[in-house]
């Protein structure tokens, strides 16, 4: 599951500006393309295991299924701030996201 948000405003919980789900066999090996306006832009992703459509937590609030965000920011106690997931996207980019 991949949400893409366009501002710090609720990053990366609340409703994002896009949102893409997709199925894969291998994990390593998934692309997606999404086509977006010009703009800046931080993107949200886990692994929905257990396909509940949520990204499940354990007893301590920490993400239970693989998760990560545009930039691979290092991830210390809580998601990162919009500004160190965050890119500028003029033309055709591709990213790749580390899950963790």
């Amino acid at each position: 599951m991949i949400a893409i948000h366009r501002d710090a405003k609720g990053f990366p919980s609340e409703k994002p500006f896009a949102e893409e789900t997709i199925s894969c066999d291998r994990l390593n090996d998934s692309r997606v393309t999404v086509r977006l306006p010009e703009g800046r832009f931080a993107v949200a992703a886990f692994h929905d295991v257990n396909g509940n459509r949520e990204l499940d937590r354990n007893l301590f609030r920490i993400p239970a299924e693989p998760f990560g965000f545009s930039n691979n920011p290092r991830i210390l106690t809580g998601p990162p701030d919009f500004e160190d997931a965050a890119f500028h996207l003029a033309r055709d980019l591709e990213i790749q996201i580390i899950l963790k």
